[in-house]
């Protein structure tokens, strides 16, 4: 038996990694309303959550259990013989075992009684004046989700519609159909009411409290991705970021803002070019730079053979310096080029 730091058995505990609790002296799943005891006694196909929620209900409703067949009997009125439906009779008190009903015997009445007995008969012909029925306290009719149809307390109803939207519904219906809205990718991030008789726009905040994190997340990237849908988008090129931002265009179309600065990131790209931000070195001739020349080393080059002056062998695309002589240059590669 398991004992906490005060020597108290250990029964209800939650599991460190799944967050769902157990009852550390059963190792079962945690019996609520049901003791340690009584749970031992059910048998293991009386052990599901129903006949858990059973037994607790038959607790409070002071059920008793047939000895023979096992089904909970009601006694609503009349003694505490019972005879169950299986034929076995037993007392509704203890519980044990009757072989044979109480006997009842005819009672004969004196005759003072049986004057005193008429004239309460007579008495009980006359009418009486009605009482009036106190009314009974009405239960609290709680909503029903406009999905599942299944009534829920008001912590679990949910309103997630803005203006004149008033329909609630359970946070796991509610949480569903947003996220079927979000992956089928319908309706450019617009989630609807699901009462067909509305049709209004959910409130991403409003429903916020219903929803799994990554479903929110999903829901607001796809709305602001359908905000930004005609309008020139561009992604930060570092690994890790990608942030989507919106492009300036001039007056011929063409993105006119080269050096950005990723919102998210804080790191400098050129936006016309998509690559991260070549220093020194112009759109252009980025342009014409190969793929395996676009590194930050190459750019140095580029940017320090623009500031000496340095020509390209058209050949082999390496850098000659000019020191004195003429302008005739020959290349490491023999080739003949006029640097004029």
């Amino acid at each position: 038996m398991m004992l906490d730091d005060a020597g108290e058995a250990v029964t209800e505990s939650e599991c460190p990694s799944c967050r769902r609790l157990f009852c550390a002296q059963c190792a079962v799943p945690w019996h609520s309303g049901v003791d340690c005891a009584a749970n031992k006694k059910l048998g293991k196909g009386d052990r599901g959550k129903e006949d858990l929620l059973l037994v607790e209900m038959a607790k409070g409703k002071k059920w008793k259990r047939c000895p023979k067949c096992k089904y909970f009997v009601e006694k609503s009125q009349g003694c505490l013989h019972i005879t169950c439906r299986c034929g076995f009779e037993f007392c509704y008190g203890c519980g044990g075992h009757s072989e044979k009903a109480f006997p009842s015997f005819p009672a004969k009445l004196a005759p003072r009684t049986r004057a005193m007995a008429m004239a309460e008969a007579a008495e009980g012909q006359r009418p009486r004046q009605r009482q009036r029925r106190q009314p009974q306290p009405q239960r609290q009719q709680h909503p029903s989700c406009g999905i599942c149809m299944e009534p829920m307390p008001p912590s679990e109803a949910h309103r997630g519609g803005g203006g004149g939207c008033a329909h609630a519904f359970c946070r796991a219906c509610l949480a569903g159909h947003v996220r079927a809205k979000v992956e089928s990718g319908g309706g450019a991030g617009a989630v609807r009411c699901p009462d067909p008789s509305c049709g209004g726009a959910l409130d991403p905040e409003l429903c916020r409290g219903a929803l799994p994190g990554d479903v929110f997340e999903r829901w607001c990237a796809a709305l602001c991705e359908a905000m930004f849908a005609g309008a020139r988008r561009t992604y930060c090129p570092y690994p890790g970021c990608s942030e989507m931002m919106v492009a300036d265009a001039d007056d011929e179309g063409c993105a006119g803002v080269t050096q950005s600065e990723c919102q998210a990131c804080r790191r400098l790209f050129c936006a016309r070019c998509g690559v991260p931000w070549h220093a020194g070195v112009s759109c252009a001739e980025f342009g014409r730079l190969g793929e395996g020349e676009r590194g930050r080393e190459d750019l140095l080059l580029v940017q320090a053979a623009r500031n000496g002056g340095w020509k390209r062998c058209p050949r082999c695309r390496f850098y000659v310096e000019k020191s004195h002589g003429c302008l005739h240059i020959t290349c490491s590669m023999n080739v003949m080029q006029n640097s004029g």
